[in-house]
């Protein structure tokens, strides 16, 4: 059942992401990718401290929003190719804002999402 869910998740992870993107992207600056990077990592910091409060909520659907869903969200291969073009462009400003952003963002607001659940859910 759990291959189900992640099926699932992960359509809907990657038709949402690919919206963002080609929304999000339109300048010479991959905002659309960071945004889905960042928001994918506060929410999985979010929902994997508020799930295990919920006894009821069967393992397979919480790995199908997880794993599936988020996971097909966020994407770490897009990241590398537009750093990896940035690089080639020697747009060494953009890169290292766009990678330092990436990288310390996604911490920040996987960070965030763990205290948010913390203060909401009581923990």
């Amino acid at each position: 059942m759990v291959y189900i869910y992640l099926f699932f998740g992960g359509a809907i992870g990657s038709i949402v992401r690919y919206y963002v993107s080609v929304v999000g992207n339109g300048g010479e600056y991959p905002l659309g990718t960071l945004a889905v990077n960042l928001l994918g990592s506060f929410l999985l910091g979010y929902l994997l401290t508020i799930f295990p409060k919920y006894k009821k909520i069967d393992p397979a659907i919480i790995k199908g929003i997880s794993t599936g869903a988020i996971g097909s969200f966020t994407t770490f291969s897009a990241l590398s190719v537009e750093l990896a073009n940035l690089m080639l462009e020697r747009d060494y400003l953009m890169l290292f804002s766009y990678l330092f952003g990436s990288m310390i963002g996604g911490i920040v607001f996987a960070y965030l999402g763990y205290r948010l659940a913390s203060i909401v859910g009581g923990r």
